[in-house]
């Protein structure tokens, strides 16, 4: 087992490649993030590259599973999330199916999932 330290939660607003010393000054050797759209992914794979970091979990950039009209958008995100994943090293994508609608029954929103 291993602890691993959520950037976005503890280092708000930092770009995630200022925040990679700090996890590994705090002694921590495996890191997670949210978003990655809008970061510098070449710094971060020199930061961690350099510190011995490992990211276990990264977020994809679409959760909208539960609609059906957005399923092509929630499927693009994870395909240009993949490559990010292979540059970074990282083995696990977080995603959810998104919110109940309020517009759409539960067994709509449950066949937009299963079909996505």
């Amino acid at each position: 087992m291993y602890y691993s330290a959520c950037i976005p939660a503890l280092f708000r607003g930092m770009p995630i490649h200022e925040a990679l010393p700090l996890v590994k000054e705090a002694g921590l050797d495996h890191y997670e993030f949210w978003m990655w759209k809008g970061q510098d992914i070449d710094a971060i794979v020199s930061a961690q590259d350099a510190l011995g970091l490992t990211p276990v979990a990264m977020c994809t950039t679409e959760f909208a599973l539960t609609d059906p009209s957005r399923r092509e958008a929630f499927a693009a995100g994870i395909a240009e999330t993949i490559p990010v994943c292979h540059a970074l090293g990282c083995k696990k994508i977080i995603t959810q199916v998104g919110a109940e609608l309020s517009h759409l029954t539960r067994q709509e929103q449950h066949e937009s999932i299963v079909a996505g």
